[in-house]
């Protein structure tokens, strides 16, 4: 799915909707690397915590949390830059192929559901009516036997 070409920020944005690979303060930190980083230098980064405590409305702990989660899962990676704040690097090409799989399994979800009968088809079998079918006009199969008639006899025992 992925190329060499630059993905645009709106479809980066969707890509990490529809991965499903991180949640809460990850996936607000996540949209805020997205929003932040340019197509054209590979959704590439500089912000402090500061700005991302601003863009995000998380305190800075819990962002300093979140990125080290999102560096562990590989969907980010950080290069210090000494005293400066640090460079973010998205990894476009995991999120995208991660939304492409999930945006898959929807697709064929919903085609089985399309294709499977609503109702089950079959046509139940009542018995000790005759149906004039046999010649057999005397022979009856007994009371009908249902599962309430099952449920009744554990229940209540032969009475």
């Amino acid at each position: 799915m992925t190329s060499n070409k630059a993905i645009s920020t709106l479809s980066l944005l969707l890509a990490i909707r529809d991965s499903h690979l991180v949640r809460n303060a990850d996936r607000q930190l996540l949209d805020a690397f997205a929003l932040r980083g340019k197509p054209d230098t590979g959704h590439q980064c500089w912000p402090s915590y500061d700005q991302l405590s601003l863009d995000t409305g998380l305190h800075i702990v819990t962002l300093k949390k979140a990125v080290s989660r999102l560096v562990k899962a590989g969907l980010i990676s950080r290069k210090s830059r000494g005293y400066t704040s640090n460079v973010y690097t998205i990894n476009v090409g995991m999120i995208m192929g991660q939304a492409e799989a999930n945006r898959e399994a929807i697709k064929a979800k919903k085609d089985a559901a399309r294709a499977a009968p609503e109702f089950p088809s079959y046509t139940p079998v009542i018995q000790g009516i005759d149906t004039g079918d046999s010649d057999d006009q005397d022979e009856t199969c007994g009371p009908v036997e249902d599962e309430t008639y099952w449920m009744n006899k554990a229940r209540y025992g032969d009475s």
